[in-house]
Formats: structure tokens, C-alpha cells, sequence
């Protein structure tokens, strides 16, 4: 199956954990705020595409993620550079392969390897996003 999710995609930053002094409960936070809204705009696109009425494998999964960045205004206008900045495209992947759980596979741990992971940026006129492909 393959699935479309337009948006700017967001990295897996690390996680912090630290005790509240008051409360004497861990607390988890997360280096960008826009991950969990990211993660969930993935959810909900591939949700509304599959369905319901795939099941979920038991065993292996592969995965394809071709993320398309965002063009900047500085960008040349007759050549799209490749996207050699942040963020780092295995922070882009995680963030993927964490939203999945549950609706393509039942943990990401069986998510075996890539058939193809790379980011690039938008050509003129292209709605940035992520491909996202998947095999059981």
C-alpha cells in the first residue's frame, strides 16, 4: 500500500524525563512540540486510506518513506538542491514508524529494513509531505 500525508514533516527528537518535585511523578517531554500533531496528521491519513478491514501481520513489515521538505525562499528558482540540512532524515523515519503502530504493524519492531528512505526538497510547486510504502 502506498499513502500520501501532506504537511512539513517533523523529526523524533529526544526525549528528557525528569522528576516533578512536587508531585514525585516522571515526566516525559520532547525536544519539538510539533511531533505529537505531526504524528497524528500520519495516523489519521493512513487510517482514512486503509480501512479497517486490514489486519494487522504478525511478522515482518518493510518500509518505504520518501519525505519531501519544504522549499525555502532563498532556493534557486531553475535548480532543486538536494536537502543536506536538518532535520536528519532517521529522526524523520522514527517519527513515521512511531505513528504506524497499531494500524500497519502491531509494534515497530517488525519493521525489518527500508526499500527506500530519503528526503528531498520540494520541486517548484510541490505540496511537501511524506510517501510512506509498506509490505507485510
Amino acid at each position: 500500500m502506498t499513502v500520501f500525508v501532506p504537511g512539513e514533516p517533523q523529526p523524533k527528537g529526544s526525549t528528557r524525563a525528569f522528576v516533578n518535585k512536587r508531585t514525585g511523578r516522571a515526566n516525559v517531554t520532547n525536544d519539538n512540540a510539533d511531533t505529537k500533531p505531526w504524528q497524528a496528521t500520519v495516523a489519521s491519513f493512513v487510517r482514512d486510506n486503509i480501512g479497517s478491514a486490514i489486519p494487522i501481520p504478525e511478522g515482518q513489515v518493510w518500509i518505504g518513506l520518501e519525505f519531501v521538505m519544504p522549499r525555502r525562499k532563498a532556493e534557486p528558482k531553475r535548480v532543486t538542491p538536494a536537502h543536506t540540512r536538518k532535520p536528519d532524515v532517521d529522526k524523520l523515519a522514527r517519527a513515521i514508524l512511531d505513528s504506524l503502530t497499531g494500524l500497519i504493524y502491531a509494534d515497530d519492531a517488525q519493521v525489518v529494513g527500508f526499500t527506500r528512505l530519503f528526503k528531498r526538497t520540494a520541486e517548484i510547486g510541490e505540496q511537501p509531505g511524506v510517501h510512506i510504502e509498506w509490505e507485510a
